[in-house]
């Protein structure tokens, strides 16, 4: 079966920090599944320097490859910390989720990561609901660890440059310094009868 490409409109911003100019372990990925699906990762190392980028780039390549063989959210996460587990002194927060957009629903699970909100086409924004989890590394690789857990969410989006522009304007109110860099994804969602459905 042919993979459908991702068909969701999205906006990003990155900001990097002032006082430490340098690469970050920042990151995140859009990767187009099968069924109307696309999963969306975001991703934090902890550190700054051309290692901590050289270890966000081999994140980045494992979350890729794992969300492309469409394990659940949860299973990812687990597999994700096993990985992070080989990484000498690396602790790192994740989120994914995956947008269905026949259902109009998002599957989300995080690890250790800021949460997840959702801003309907009539307002106001909302947290989606979803326990965290430790962040990735944190687990004792030969324990069973802490759990992931996931869960299943409606989530609206709309305008997606100006809501980027508004949350980053919002959140960081003095944007010409800021103390650590800064990733922000947004992805949006049609629905039927001509609605916004924003993520």
């Amino acid at each position: 079966m042919s993979r459908p490409p991702c068909h969701l409109p999205v906006a990003h911003r990155y900001l990097a920090p002032v006082q430490d100019p340098g690469v970050g372990g920042d990151w995140y990925d859009i990767i187009p599944l099968d069924g109307h699906r696309t999963g969306n990762v975001v991703g934090d190392l902890m550190g700054r320097g051309l290692e901590a980028a050289a270890v966000m780039g081999r994140m980045r390549a494992a979350s890729h490859a794992l969300a492309r063989t469409d394990v659940p959210p949860s299973r990812l996460m687990t597999r994700l910390d096993a990985f992070v587990a080989d990484l000498a002194d690396q602790l790192v927060t994740c989120v994914h989720l995956v947008v269905d957009q026949s259902t109009h629903e998002v599957i989300l699970c995080l690890a250790g990561h800021l949460p997840v909100s959702a801003l309907p086409p009539d307002g106001p924004a909302r947290m989606l609901q979803t326990p965290v989890g430790v962040p990735l590394g944190v687990n004792d690789p030969y324990g069973a660890g802490a759990p992931f857990q996931q869960a299943t969410q409606p989530a609206y989006r709309e305008s997606l440059d100006q809501t980027a522009d508004l949350l980053i304007k919002t959140l960081l109110p003095d944007m010409a310094t800021p103390d650590d860099d800064v990733t922000l994804l947004l992805i949006g969602l049609p629905i039927p009868k001509g609605e916004d459905f924003r993520a």
